[in-house]
């Protein structure tokens, strides 16, 4: 591990987050890479449904979980550790739509209290902020969004995203807070909420119901698998990269309407179980595309480790076998 010289001592780190969809799998992947590694992760109390993500986890020596709020006084979490990846958002659209004031909570001042103990800790910690391809709004142009592109959100969600982010930089410039903000496309994988897009889509396959697809279907968004995320994070943190943005893209665009027909190829059923859902009363505004390019992880050699179509089938076939996920 290569991030400030830190071989000759164990890293210790912290994942807000950790029982969320990407969280629990970054646990998971840094135990898995890094023998010497150990994490402390950090969520609010949950339910055993959310706390099966790290189930495999339990009983390593290296791994701890604690529960709290990460609004509230986190300090004594900051002991000895030297870097922290802040994941834990909220992070639906349509709920950030109906219900805007706990993304700002948690969004905003969530990110603020964060940045405010590791700014007042005598050994300041790095701090990885885990961002979105979506603060950058929509575009219907070719030419994809790099990191010197200005930030326009245009949804509660995203704009809290981005609120937090300039605070990330603020906190740089003025306490010496050093960062990495990374901005990920979609996911997907294992152990994904069941209310995210291709859960519904498989759980609404598997009993026969029909798929909606917000009309018309165009929409555009590109796809990386869990795995492959979490494995750009690490390669940015291990090559040393501070104090900027970075895209991660694995280059996998789809229309909604292709993702719907992609899972209902893998069932070997109709396309005619397809269904048109008018989208204006559960979001007004509904961007047409997320399109980012990654050229500083590919100036890395970093690339995604897994096709579109190996992950969806792995993705699909680990739903389908664990029905009970899916409510």
């Amino acid at each position: 591990m290569s991030y400030e010289e830190k071989e000759e001592k164990e890293m210790k780190i912290l994942v807000t987050g950790a029982l969320g969809f990407i969280g629990s799998h970054f646990v998971k992947y840094v135990l898995n890479t890094d023998s010497d590694a150990k994490v402390i992760g950090f969520d609010i109390d949950s339910d055993q449904w959310s706390l099966s993500r790290l189930a495999e986890v339990n009983g390593n020596k290296r791994f701890r979980m604690v529960f709290g709020d990460f609004c509230e006084d986190i300090s004594e979490l900051l002991e000895g550790v030297d870097i922290v990846f802040h994941f834990g958002a909220k992070t639906f659209v349509d709920h950030s739509v109906r219900s805007p004031e706990s993304f700002i909570r948690n969004n905003v001042y969530g990110t603020f209290n964060i940045l405010e103990t590791i700014r007042k800790w005598k050994c300041k910690p790095f701090l990885v902020y885990i961002s979105t391809d979506e603060v950058y709004g929509q575009t219907e142009s070719d030419i994809p969004f790099t990191e010197k592109d200005l930030m326009n959100p245009t949804n509660p969600y995203s704009a809290t995203k981005a609120c937090g982010e300039l605070l990330v930089k603020s906190y740089e410039k003025s306490f010496g807070v050093q960062y990495l903000i990374t901005r990920c496309e979609n996911n997907y994988g294992e152990y994904q909420h069941p209310q995210k897009v291709l859960p519904v889509y498989i759980k609404y396959a598997l009993v026969g119901k029909p798929l909606p697809v917000y009309s018309p279907g165009l929409h555009k968004r590109k796809w990386l698998y869990v795995q492959d995320h979490c494995d750009a994070i690490w390669a940015l943190v291990s090559n040393g990269i501070k104090n900027q943005v970075v895209n991660i893209s694995g280059g996998c665009e789809l229309q909604n309407i292709e993702l719907a027909k992609y899972v209902l190829d893998y069932f070997g059923m109709d396309k005619t179980l397809i269904e048109m859902v008018d989208t204006r009363s559960i979001r007004p505004f509904h961007d047409l595309r997320y399109h980012i390019e990654s050229s500083t992880l590919e100036a890395l050699k970093w690339m995604p480790k897994t096709s579109l179509e190996a992950g969806m089938r792995k993705t699909i076939d680990w739903f389908k076998q664990n029905q009970w996920w899916l409510g």
